[in-house]
């Protein structure tokens, strides 16, 4: 045994997931994070899957069902659209 009471050698992950909890809420759980990058102009209908889910881009203020994204007057606003599509805020979307 080492200086922390757990076996050395063969057994020694054994002892160690005996002494992990398998209950409970994980303490030190982290959200995903990343950056989303588009490397060309989008135009209508052109796509992006993100988590299993196809947005599809629709002309400026066309966008009215779940999945899809308006493209707005600047990039900007066409950033904010789709933020607010991925977190269903856009008043028809579904996060």
């Amino acid at each position: 045994m080492d200086s922390r009471g757990l076996k050395r050698g063969r057994l020694g992950a054994a002892a160690i997931n005996r002494k992990i909890p398998t209950t409970g809420t994980p303490v030190c759980g982290v959200q995903a994070v990343g950056t989303l990058t588009i490397a060309e102009p989008v135009d209508e209908n052109n796509t992006m899957n993100i988590g299993g889910k196809v947005y599809t881009f629709k002309s400026s203020n066309d966008a009215e069902f779940p999945y899809e994204i308006s493209l707005g007057a600047s990039e900007a606003a066409t950033k904010l659209n789709i933020v607010k599509a991925l977190l269903g805020t856009d008043s028809f979307g579904t996060p």
